[in-house]
């Protein structure tokens, strides 16, 4: 196995909490087809970041998970509104 780095062992905590993940730079994959090549494997994803150990971690979403961007504190608010109406949201959300 690689000497861990943070970035590896995010991207295994990805794999734990049942995330597929796949390397980028910034914005950009880098692996061709990432949203059926993504992976949930921790061998694939070790061997990912031992060649890439800066990449980024991207999460391929799936039908049921959803990413809210809080750039701004105003979206950032949004988010706890909805939380507000919705309890049981909070409890889905990953921080």
């Amino acid at each position: 196995m690689p000497t861990p780095t943070r970035k590896l062992d995010c991207a295994l905590d990805a794999l734990a909490r049942g995330l597929r993940v796949f390397p980028q730079d910034g914005k950009r994959p880098k692996i061709r087809d990432w949203p059926n090549n993504a992976t949930d494997k921790a061998s694939v994803v070790e061997r990912w970041w031992t060649r890439w150990p800066d990449a980024d971690i991207g999460i391929a979403l799936s039908p049921d998970l959803y990413v809210f961007d809080t750039d701004a504190l105003e979206a950032e608010q949004q988010v706890r509104d909805l939380i507000a109406k919705d309890p049981a949201l909070s409890a889905k959300l990953l921080r």
